[in-house]
């Protein structure tokens, strides 16, 4: 059953939210909007190569920082405005990761879906146990969905994609990635906070339980 809804994943690096994204995608009917998806198409875009902006954009993805606000925001608005006139309900699972694109998002898409109709997520997890995740985490090279622990399996299931092991979950990248989301993503989550627009859950459970947990929150909302 499609939803037109909006539902916000945030959570530090591996809490699990692109897992949880698809879930949630596949059981409302919803967009499952891949953030890190659309800024790697972006930058890795050959006929874009020798953009300065471009550049610098790279330079710090793949050095485990955040990327420019401005830009990040730009990109998810325009990419976001496109399904919204498709009529299409949206999970991002990457957005929003500084306070400024939780400012602009929430300006652009309550006008657009309502403000019953937007849920937001915290899935929280301390350091140690999302290092311990990250340490064994393999994706799909082509759609970026991670595979379930226990899986071995060297193609993705989804889309066919090749199974690797991202160059930014290094332990060293990882622990850049977390510093960055304590500064930056952490205050954007305390906004959809005061805005009561937030709901906690416990990382550490199952994901099956994480998701039960979430999906029994919108049904409930929905009614």
């Amino acid at each position: 059953m499609e939803n037109k809804i909006i539902i916000f994943l945030m959570g530090p690096p591996g809490s699990g939210k692109t897992t949880q994204a698809e879930k949630l995608a596949q059981e409302f009917g919803l967009v499952h909007f891949i953030t890190s998806e659309f800024i790697k198409n972006a930058i890795y875009n050959p006929a874009k190569a020798e953009n300065p902006i471009i550049q610098r954009e790279k330079y710090l993805y793949e050095s485990g920082l955040l990327n420019t606000d401005d830009w990040v925001v730009d990109l998810v608005i325009e990419e976001t405005k496109k399904l919204e006139k498709l009529n299409k309900g949206i999970i991002y699972s990457g957005s929003p990761k500084r306070l400024v694109e939780s400012e602009v998002l929430i300006k652009e898409l309550e006008p657009l879906y309502g403000r019953g109709n937007l849920f937001a997520f915290f899935v929280n997890l301390d350091f140690e146990e999302a290092f311990k995740r990250i340490k064994s985490r393999r994706l799909c090279s082509r759609c970026g969905l991670p595979l379930l622990a226990g899986d071995d399996s060297n193609i993705c299931k989804k889309c066919g994609g090749e199974i690797i092991i991202r160059t930014i979950d290094d332990p060293e990248k990882f622990k850049l990635r977390f510093d960055e989301y304590i500064k930056k993503t952490e205050p954007a989550i305390e906004y959809f906070r005061e805005k009561g627009l937030l709901f906690d859950v416990d990382g550490r459970k199952t994901p099956e339980e994480v998701h039960g947990e979430i999906s029994d929150i919108i049904k409930s909302r929905l009614k």
